[in-house]
């Protein structure tokens, strides 16, 4: 019985995204913003959480599809994408309470909140490519198996 749905754990990540996205707590108003060369972006964090959770709960519709249509995919690539998405979520998270409530300004300058946002940013978004890769070379493995039958 140690069978591994992936789809649960991103569904509750999606759930509990929108939750904390509207305590107040968080004072999730604020903008992000981000300076990449020359040009400045403000997003509302209230935005972002809507799209990471809508990511989620399509990372999780897909797992759930593949395995009502019972095509495995790689099973250590679905540990490592569970893995690194759900932990950047808690990670974002708690460096937003910490940026919020425990910063001290003479330890970090404002660009640091910056940076963390966009290395979050960016590994959540690089490790759907490797949902993507499973995706596709499970899907080819799974027509070449039929193939041969």
């Amino acid at each position: 019985m140690n069978k591994l749905y992936p789809h649960i754990y991103f569904w509750l990540t999606a759930i509990s995204i929108i939750i904390i996205s509207e305590l107040s707590i968080l004072n999730i108003s604020d903008a992000v913003s981000m300076s990449i060369r020359d040009t400045y972006y403000v997003v509302a964090k209230r935005e972002v959480s809507i799209v990471f959770s809508s990511l989620y709960l399509f990372a999780g519709l897909i797992y759930w599809l593949f395995q009502k249509i019972n095509i495995k995919l790689n099973i250590n690539l679905i540990r490592l994408h569970t893995f690194v998405s759900i932990s950047t979520v808690m990670v974002y998270y708690i460096f937003l309470i910490y940026f919020r409530y425990f910063k001290t300004k003479s330890l970090f300058e404002s660009s640091n909140e910056t940076y963390i946002n966009l290395i979050l940013i960016f590994t959540t978004l690089l490790i759907q490519v490797h949902f993507i890769y499973n995706i596709i070379y499970s899907v080819i493995k799974h027509n070449a198996s039929k193939k041969t039958q």
